[in-house]
C-alpha cells in the first residue's frame, strides 16, 4: 500500500502515514461492525428469552382486575390462581 502512495505522492515519509492512515481506518470500521454485531446479537438473546418465558405469565381474567372505585384499592392478586391475596 506504501508503494502506491509513493508513486501518486513521491514522498516515502507522507505515503507510510496515508498507509497507516487507511489501515487505522479500516481496522476501526471493522471493530464497529463487530460491536454493533456483538449488541445485536445481546438483543436477539433478550428477544428469544422473552419469547419463551411467555407461556409461563398468566393471562389476567376479568375476576382478577377489581371494578374501578375510590380510593384505589392497593391489594394486588399474589398469584394467577384467581386473586386471592
Amino acid at each position: 500500500m506504501t508503494s502506491h502512495y509513493i508513486q501518486a505522492w513521491g514522498d516515502p515519509m507522507i505515503a507510510h502515514t496515508g498507509a497507516l492512515k487507511k489501515l487505522w481506518e479500516a481496522a476501526y470500521r471493522e471493530a464497529q461492525v463487530q460491536a454493533f454485531a456483538d449488541a445485536y446479537l445481546v438483543i436477539a438473546v433478550c428477544f428469544a428469552l422473552s419469547a419463551m418465558i411467555v407461556p409461563l405469565m398468566c393471562g389476567v381474567t376479568h375476576e382478577m382486575v377489581p371494578a374501578m372505585r375510590w380510593p384505589y384499592s392497593l391489594r394486588s392478586p399474589s398469584r394467577c390462581d384467581g386473586g386471592a391475596a
